[in-house]
């Protein structure tokens, strides 16, 4: 009852490079949840082929004293359970748009590809396995370096 689910239920455009005003999507953990966020997948499906090249990322970012601002929960159904018809509510936040404090970059997802093409075998389930883990005033979301839309989702435990 502690593992959980978000994906975009449309495609999004996902904001580029380190921009604080973010959109796509983004886990947070508020401050004073009590919980960490252990990441166990990421992903992202293009919708769109991209007009430059574009690289894939996780990014993340922490703040002590600032929490993300939820500019536009994410849509219904948002987080889900993946304990069907049951288990905890969630401690995260998920936004399809909000404002990041000091975002950097974590983990590649894809290399960049060439522009106004969509990558000969693209990926869209990244196994994680705990490589990030999001304490209370952490975020992580899915970037890029030049424009692209798509789905992103994150599955992720809370202990």
């Amino acid at each position: 009852g502690n593992l959980f689910t978000a994906h975009n239920v449309a495609a999004q455009a996902v904001s580029v490079a380190l921009a604080t005003t973010y959109t796509g999507l983004v886990i947070s953990n508020p401050l004073g949840s009590g919980k960490n966020l252990v990441m166990v997948g990421a992903g992202f499906a293009l919708s769109v082929a991209p007009a430059a090249i574009a690289s894939l990322h996780l990014l993340n970012g922490f703040s002590g004293t600032t929490n993300v601002t939820h500019t536009t929960p994410l849509a219904a159904p948002g987080i889900q359970n993946a304990l069907i018809g049951g288990g905890n509510a969630p401690s995260a936040k998920a936004d399809s748009a909000a404002t990041i404090p000091t975002p950097g970059y974590g983990l590649p997802l894809m290399g960049g590809f060439t522009a106004a093409a969509l990558p000969a075998s693209p990926r869209v389930w990244f196994d994680l396995s705990g490589l990030q883990v999001i304490p209370p005033g952490g975020f992580i979301a899915i970037g890029a370096l030049t424009a692209v839309t798509g789905f992103g989702a994150f599955a992720w435990y809370e202990q």
